[in-house]
């Protein structure tokens, strides 16, 4: 996740680039009036008021153009040189921010013009690989300050280059899916009983046999006569 810097943070311009840009700005808007005058000034003479009104109007927007707009583009500009990228904030209307990062750098431009260098100033341009034209240009540099931010990005992106690449993250294998249980077996069903065979008539019949034959036998152990009574009898 990149880390948001604040304004105060970032660094901005030297100020004598404003004196520069509205010294850049001046000649242009100098003309835009002049042939709009000029346009006005071949009309009709039911409309003559038409020429000075639109050169009063051009006017008022090439002032603006020239005076406001160069503050308002420095108030917004701020650059910073982190560890892995070049983070650049700018915009008048639209405010934008770019992030251009190390790895990607290809090289980096130091220039002067010949109204920069009356102003003591040089510009700072960003090349990244794939590009023929500069990614982003930082005017309002001192010469010195330049160089060193020169530098610094060409060493951020060395420094990108030499360390290793990160190892991609393995892709995770998933769960195998639980394997559901057996179904339950039922329980056999139980084995019939055997048929009971009936009882044999025959040893009915032996039993009432044994019966008979304990009756005769308390019979014949009947006791004996007392030999003691029968011995008195026969004494005189």
């Amino acid at each position: 996740m990149l880390e948001v810097m604040s304004p105060d943070e970032m660094e901005r311009p030297d100020p004598v680039v404003l004196t520069y840009w509205r010294l850049s700005l001046a000649p242009r808007a100098l003309v835009l009036v002049a042939l709009v005058g000029s346009v006005g000034g071949g009309a009709a003479p039911k409309v003559a008021w038409l020429g000075p009104a639109l050169a009063a109007i051009v006017l008022a927007l090439a002032v603006f153009w020239v005076i406001v707009v160069p503050g308002l583009r420095y108030r917004r500009l701020r650059f910073a040189v982190e560890a892995d990228a070049l983070r650049v904030r700018y915009g008048v209307l639209i405010h934008r921010e770019k992030y251009v990062p190390a790895s990607r750098l290809q090289h980096v431009d130091v220039s002067r013009g010949p109204i920069e260098r009356v102003f003591g100033l040089a510009s700072l341009a960003v090349f990244t690989a794939g590009g023929t034209a500069a990614t982003y240009r930082i005017e309002g540099l001192r010469p010195e300050r330049a160089e060193a931010l020169r530098a610094q990005i060409l060493a951020a992106a060395k420094a990108s280059e030499e360390s290793p690449a990160p190892a991609p993250a393995l892709a995770q294998t998933p769960d195998p899916a639980p394997t559901p249980d057996p179904a339950p077996t039922p329980d056999p069903a139980p084995t019939p009983a055997p048929a009971q065979t009936p009882t044999d008539t025959d040893t009915a019949t032996d039993t009432d046999t044994d019966t008979d034959t304990d009756t005769d036998t308390d019979t014949d152990t009947a006791p004996a006569p007392d030999t003691a009574t029968n011995v008195g009898r026969h004494q005189p």
